[in-house]
């Protein structure tokens, strides 16, 4: 497999997804779900199960077929979304049928009542954007959220670092769609060859950056993507190693 090597030398802004690429859930709600199956099935799971769970979880909210399909038949949010949710992450981590049946009201329960998450950003993910600005790059973010994130990105200071951020809500169109990579170019007012995308789900980020015709990379952060067929980084910190600025690769 011949993997693109990145081209830094046209890239003038750098878009960024925001959940578990520059935020994270402390714990994330993949683990908190795994360890409580744990209990449940009385053994635990093999890490090939929590990776075949987690890469699951990945491509259902890549706005999937699946995902629009519950949408339309529970209405997200919903006691009955949550419950059918839990299924379908218990059959993702080996539990059969009849067993994610039995289980996935028990689930919904638990994780509505324990499962209080806090937010963070990475003190050398804050460090890295604000050294990318510092290099001349404009630096945003682009979120499959159904609401603008303008609140969110205040309380957790991540706005000191961006010069835009857009929710999915605001161009009518979620990711992997190329039609919201293609919208937020025009909303820039840039040319797409300029415009890097960065971010932590293959299935939603980077099929959708590609699909549009832009850079990207993967932050493939814990290893969960073998041998993905994309240029890839672990940190938002390895940013600084590929992109010197714009003024110095036009030099």
């Amino acid at each position: 497999m011949v993997v693109k090597p990145l081209d830094p030398q046209p890239i003038r802004t750098i878009v960024f997804d925001l959940d578990d690429t520059l935020r994270y859930n402390e714990p994330h709600a993949h683990a908190f779900i795994s360890d409580f199956a744990e209990t449940l099935r009385g053994r635990p799971l093999t890490p090939e199960e929590r990776r075949a769970g987690q890469l699951w979880e990945h491509q259902y909210w890549a706005s999937s077929e699946d995902l629009k399909t519950d949408i339309t038949a529970y209405k997200e949010g919903t006691r009955e979304f949550w419950v059918n949710y839990g299924v379908r992450s218990l059959l993702s981590l080996g539990f059969d049928e009849q067993q994610a049946q039995q289980y996935a009201a028990q689930v919904h329960e638990y994780m509505r009542e324990n499962y209080s998450p806090v937010s963070h950003v990475l003190p050398e993910t804050r460090a890295a954007l604000a050294s990318l600005r510092q290099r001349g790059y404009r630096v945003g973010l682009l979120t499959n959220r159904p609401k603008p994130v303008h609140a969110e990105m205040n309380s957790i200071a991540l706005d000191l670092h961006m010069d835009f951020f857009l929710a999915a809500s605001q161009l009518g169109a979620y990711k992997p769609d190329k039609q919201i990579f293609l919208r937020m170019i025009e909303f820039l007012g840039v040319n797409k060859d300029s415009v890097l995308y960065v971010g932590d789900n293959y299935y939603a980020d980077v099929l959708g950056a590609r699909g549009a015709g832009l850079q990207c990379l993967l932050l493939n952060w814990n290893g969960l993507y073998e041998n993905p067929d994309t240029e890839q980084i672990t940190a938002i910190a390895d940013l600084l190693d590929l992109l010197p600025g714009p003024l110095a690769t036009a030099a």
